[in-house]
């Protein structure tokens, strides 16, 4: 499948693969490197137990340095969760999706 043809459903997935793979690494702020320079992350309590927005790669990096040892989200994702399809900028060379993503927090070895 070329580049072209990859849907956005499936261009997120695999970004969400990656990122899983990475967190669950033994070096899980290379995570942060997954976006993009000036990139934000919306916390909606899954690491930081708050909602908190981190800008840009080093406040991502530092959050997921200071959480992932206390929590990481599981590797499979949790059972009939609905999500909204991602969507694509208009502008063709743009290089962004909007996407969202639901996980099961592990905490301490219990989730």
């Amino acid at each position: 499948m070329t580049e072209a043809q990859i849907t956005p459903t499936q261009r997120v997935q695999q970004w969400l693969d990656g990122f899983n793979e990475t967190l669950q690494s033994d070096n899980p702020g290379q995570a942060a490197e997954l976006f993009e320079q000036d990139g934000f992350w919306r916390d909606l309590v899954a690491m930081t137990w708050n909602i908190k927005t981190m800008e840009g790669h080093e406040n991502i990096r530092d959050m997921l340095e200071h959480t992932t040892g206390q929590a990481r989200p599981d590797k499979k994702p949790p059972n009939k969760t609905v999500l909204p399809k991602p969507g694509l900028p208009s502008k063709p060379k743009t290089r962004w999706a909007k996407a969202m993503s639901a996980c099961v927090t592990v905490l301490h070895g219990r989730s």
